[in-house]
């Protein structure tokens, strides 16, 4: 009787150890996740900011170039980057768990 209480016993406490350790790995990988998406977001910001000041400047030759600018920023502004937060974050909890 005594040994399947110490088993017990240490099987709680291995639970609790990985619980936490998974916790923190989740911790991690969410803030990773917000880092990365926070970073896209910004350059896809960046690639926006820079096609309309190409287009405001006059210094494309051709309506054609125009033309082409203009639907490079339509699809940058209808398209959120890289499928978003929640995305990245369920790619990370499957890279977690080995999905």
């Amino acid at each position: 009787m005594n040994r399947v209480q110490a088993d017990s016993r240490k099987l709680a406490s291995t639970y609790s150890e990985e619980k936490a350790r998974l916790e923190r790995s989740m911790e991690e990988l969410m803030d990773s996740a917000r880092r990365e998406a926070e970073r896209v977001s910004a350059e896809h910001q960046r690639q926006i900011r820079t096609l309309e000041s190409r287009l405001q400047e006059g210094a494309l030759a051709s309506a054609a170039e125009r033309a082409e600018i203009t639907r490079q920023l339509d699809r940058l502004r209808q398209q959120p980057p890289h499928g978003g937060l929640f995305g990245m974050i369920g790619r990370a909890i499957d890279a977690v768990f080995g999905l």
